[in-house]
């Protein structure tokens, strides 16, 4: 997976965020046979685990046709975070063993990662 940008966030009192990412995604070219897109979330030392106990590590996200272009948004809950503490997590990417095209600015949407507090 290729390590795409960081999100440093602050836990808040609950101990519980969503991380959100939002991009637009370009299908993959007529040569590749897998066109399955995933995601990753990395502390540094290793894959985290959302609230739901599933490691974030090669989630597909999208399975477009063939040049397909797209805006995803995928979202991932988590809980148990220690309140104040301060997280730096890194956003990763891959599609069918390759790298995935992901596109911003200049005339395409924004690329963002953000962490928001979740309800008690």
């Amino acid at each position: 997976m290729t390590k795409i940008n960081d999100i440093t966030f602050t836990a808040p009192a609950n101990g519980k965020v969503k991380i959100r990412i939002k991009g637009y995604f370009v299908g993959l070219d007529s040569t590749e046979t897998n066109n399955a897109c995933y995601v990753g979330i990395h502390d540094g030392s290793s894959y985290v685990t959302d609230a739901a106990g599933v490691q974030i590590n090669y989630q597909q996200f999208w399975q477009p046709n063939k040049s397909d272009n797209a805006t995803q948004d995928v979202e991932f809950n988590f809980d148990g975070l220690t309140p104040g503490q301060s997280y730096t997590w890194d956003v990763r990417l891959c599609a069918g063993g390759s790298d995935l095209r992901l596109y911003y600015g200049a005339g395409h949407p924004p690329f963002i990662i953000k962490a928001e507090t979740l309800p008690s």
